[in-house]
């Protein structure tokens, strides 16, 4: 069949029409379906991820200059110290290798830890909290403070914005690394999980990762020993050399590991590891402190939104100009 001008142009005009339903529709779909901030969290982040890169959906999640309220998602940050004891986990695993590998490593790290006491630590940097309660990113540098000393202090920055709950910090502190990388990085759990393992478990891992040596250094560290024996009952004090040291660092470690268990618990509803902030070489602060993020309400009007997301993208009307050209109904 020949194609003639007017068949062309119908032609046109029938998928010019089907790309604006199919954009509106599509749009719609991401704002109340998908990336939605009542959403439960594991569902935002998953939405998050697989469009992060999209223009509608950047327009949705930075959208906190384009609500009834220019100050009402704007994020204060302060540096401090925090009691480890005093936050709780914002995820429901923690994987043991990360948390104590490290410390049980490096005799001398491990003997400051025990010998730590209201002393400040920040093991690979500073982490990142929440209304100086809650960890957001960092659970195993916490984990590792607080398995080694639960007297101690950890150097954190703590993010503040009043009245969120903390599973909204992370979807806001996840839109922040989306609109800076346009994407977001995720991680999994590969070891036992140290929030639910138990005193066997723990014996188990430190028989397979723990060198002999490490033992006979520790030993050589009078003050941490002493703290240790004053924890330790009457079997572990009575024991003799490499076994009592490898005994009170069993006991010493578990007993904070169960302070941990029993007093800091993760919040309700926190997620796995594979759905956490990795904020690491990322600015994820800039779009929280200037207050891009629409993460409180009131929230930005969808109409709003819609054009700021025809704004950012072009894509689709350059495509329909070159049909029309091809076309020559353009001249």
């Amino acid at each position: 069949m020949r194609l003639t001008e007017s068949t062309l142009r119908r032609i046109i005009m029938e998928e010019s029409a089907k790309l604006r339903t199919s954009r509106r529709r599509s749009l719609a779909s991401y704002l109340f379906e998908e990336v939605k901030w009542g959403s439960k969290y594991e569902n935002f982040v998953t939405a998050l991820a697989g469009n992060a890169s999209d223009p509608k959906v950047k327009a949705f999640i930075s959208a906190g200059q384009l609500d009834k309220d220019s100050d009402d998602d704007k994020f204060s940050f302060a540096e401090k110290p925090i009691l480890v004891t005093d936050l709780r986990p914002t995820q429901n695993e923690i994987d043991v290798d990360k948390s104590l590998a490290y410390p049980m490593k490096k005799p001398s790290d491990f003997t400051k830890y025990v010998n730590g006491d209201g002393q400040t630590f920040a093991p690979g940097g500073a982490i990142i909290t929440y209304d100086g309660k809650y960890v957001i990113d960092g659970h195993h540098r916490w984990s590792q403070v607080y398995s080694c000393n639960s007297r101690a202090m950890i150097q954190a920055v703590d993010i503040q914005l009043p009245g969120l709950d903390p599973l909204d910090v992370l979807k806001a502190v996840q839109s922040a690394i989306a609109i800076s990388a346009g994407k977001v990085p995720m991680q999994s759990v590969k070891g036992s999980n140290l929030l639910k393992l138990d005193k066997r478990g723990l014996k188990s891992w430190m028989k397979k990762k723990v060198d002999p040596k490490f033992y006979e250094a520790v030993m050589s560290d009078t003050a941490a020993m002493d703290k240790m024996k004053s924890m330790a009952t009457t079997k572990e004090q009575t024991a003799m050399g490499f076994a009592m040291a490898e005994s009170l660092v069993l006991e010493y470690i578990w007993s904070n590991v169960q302070a941990m268990q029993s007093s800091s618990q993760p919040v309700a509803g926190a997620p796995k590891r594979d759905f956490m902030p990795q904020t690491d070489n990322i600015d994820w602060k800039t779009p929280l402190e200037k207050g891009l993020v629409d993460i409180a309400e009131p929230h930005a009007d969808p109409s709003q939104l819609a054009t700021a997301a025809e704004s950012r993208s072009r894509h689709d009307g350059l495509i329909m100009e070159r049909w029309q050209k091809m076309a020559g109904l353009l001249k």
